[in-house]
């Protein structure tokens, strides 16, 4: 069963996958391991051991061995069908079950996939109480607006009827509390890594390069977000740097000059930093460049074709919802999103990039959401 709910084969049970008979088998495992978390990636090994655990509290008790011996078939057989049994969709009466909310619709459904806390739903009715002025259990905008919420609340209204439920208020306070948690991990990773360099700076070292600052790695990593897609197209022997070598065979003043404007440094070879650093200062490759690099790799046009779909125009309501999105974001206002710039959002939109030249246009976003939503 939970091999047909891997639709793509990966052996984890990815967030678009976990919707009906997953969303119900995701919240009874969550019940027992409180790492499985809905709308994250869950293994399915994970799972399977959590149904194991399950099985084993339920048939564990007293009774001697030949009794256990007589009924430990039948206790597994039923422990495993009430493990996989959905619930009724209707309560029997005098039950009270709080109902659970729908994910949402359209490209902001992700949004509402985050787990709710009980000091979530305590702060929501809080902010409830407090800006609910005709107390019929809704925000409407125009209270939203008299209590100064960041952002863009409506973001978590889910069935879109133009206010907020305090079931949504919670979404969103979830959501918050989920990001700044992450922050504050990053935050004390940084900080721990901070403490190392000092440390090292404390040791005397010999430079046998003479200052230079380009590098050789021994196996093969993932490269950051922000990187142009030429990077990895020219690193032929994948040590994560770009050697003049690699990056042409023949050499004019126009490809020097093109070499020149991602290896800031001027020491003959290209590395990650400095080719996303190259985007952030609005340097691209040249029309000719980025065509041939496309050609010569594959993944170009698999990366374009899971941003634009069909190729076919995005509709004109996504349009104007991506250049809200990218507005928010824009800092230097050119109706663009560098790697920098979106690593504050709550989705990042890196696979948004089509033509993988490190940014993401407003055509880029709304393609990406149109693909998305098919």
């Amino acid at each position: 069963m939970l091999e047909r709910l891997d639709s793509n084969g990966n052996g984890v049970l990815d967030p678009d996958e976990q919707q009906g008979p997953a969303q119900f088998i995701i919240g009874r495992v969550s019940q027992t391991d409180s790492s499985v978390v809905a709308g994250k990636p869950v293994p399915l090994d994970k799972i399977v051991k959590a149904f194991e655990k399950m099985r084993e509290e339920r048939e564990g008790g007293g009774g001697d061995d030949r009794s256990r011996d007589r009924g430990g078939s039948d206790r597994r057989r039923d422990s495993s069908d009430e493990a996989w049994t959905a619930e009724l969709l209707v309560p029997g009466f005098g039950v009270e079950v709080d109902p659970v909310p729908l994910l949402g619709f359209g490209a902001a459904s992700e949004l509402m996939s985050v787990a709710i806390s009980a000091k979530d739903k305590q702060e929501a009715a809080e902010r409830m109480r407090e800006f609910d002025r005709d107390r019929d259990g809704f925000l409407t905008k125009e209270e939203l607006a008299r209590g100064r919420f960041g952002g863009n609340p409506l973001d978590f209204d889910r069935n879109r009827d133009g206010r907020l439920s305090a079931d949504e208020l919670a979404v969103r306070y979830a959501r918050r509390r989920e990001v700044n948690e992450v922050n504050e991990a990053e935050r004390k990773r940084e900080e721990s890594r901070r403490r190392d360099r000092d440390r090292k700076k404390t040791v005397e070292e010999v430079d046998l390069y003479n200052g230079r600052q380009s590098y050789r790695v021994t196996s093969t990593r993932a490269l950051p977000e922000g990187t142009p897609g030429f990077f990895s197209d020219k690193d032929a022997n994948g040590d994560g740097q770009v050697e003049m070598a690699e990056f042409a065979s023949e050499w004019s003043d126009a490809t020097v000059a093109e070499f020149f404007r991602s290896d800031l440094n001027r020491d003959g070879i290209i590395t990650v930093e400095e080719a996303r650093q190259a985007v952030e200062l609005g340097s691209q490759m040249t029309t000719e460049t980025a065509s041939a690099s496309a050609t010569s790799s594959s993944a170009a046009s698999t990366s374009a074709s899971s941003a634009g779909g069909s190729g076919a125009k995005p509709d004109e309501k996504l349009i104007k919802y991506a250049e809200r999105i990218i507005s928010r974001y824009d800092k230097n206002k050119d109706q663009e999103l560098t790697a920098s710039e979106w690593s504050t959002m709550l989705m990042s939109p890196a696979a948004a990039d089509g033509n993988r030249d490190g940014r993401v246009t407003i055509i880029e976003y709304a393609s990406w959401m149109q693909s998305r939503s098919k």
